[in-house]
């Protein structure tokens, strides 16, 4: 079992029970049902606007990476770059997916540009990870080729 996310309490109908006893609450037993659910989740920023009496305005700094007046977010570009890179989805079934499961229309472009900022972000990794594995004692690799 894990930590739920909603919990239904399921009560005893009244009426099936026998008649003329007392009857306490000792306790509940437990079911769980987990499931997916896939939808839009729009988190809208208000940045505060104030005014001295000069007419001076000052705005509140919006939080870092918030920079357009609509923008996805990082979790949505990651699951397309999941679709796309992993899964190996063409363009189009991933714009299909988000629109008809969420709701969210993308364009292949929108989709091209995931892709690109993930691969310019992990660029340093390799050879990163290059460098540690030839500075390794033991790396644990399995050569499995005959």
């Amino acid at each position: 079992m894990v930590d739920p996310d909603a919990i239904q309490r399921v009560k005893v109908d009244r009426r099936t029970l026998p008649k003329g006893g007392a009857f306490r609450v000792v306790g509940f037993e437990k079911r769980q049902v987990v499931d997916l659910d896939i939808c839009r989740y729009v988190t809208e920023y208000q940045a505060e606007v104030l005014e001295n009496a000069q007419g001076q305005r000052f705005v509140a700094p919006f939080p870092a990476g918030v920079e357009r007046s609509v923008q996805y977010g990082p979790r949505l570009k990651a699951h397309a770059v999941y679709l796309s890179q992993y899964q190996l989805l063409p363009y189009e079934r991933i714009r299909e997916y988000f629109e008809d499961q969420a709701g969210i229309p993308l364009s292949a472009g929108s989709l091209f540009n995931f892709n690109q900022d993930a691969f310019n972000k992990a660029a340093g990794f390799e050879p990163w990870v290059k460098d540690r594995l030839a500075e390794a004692p033991l790396i644990h690799a399995v050569d499995t080729r005959r």
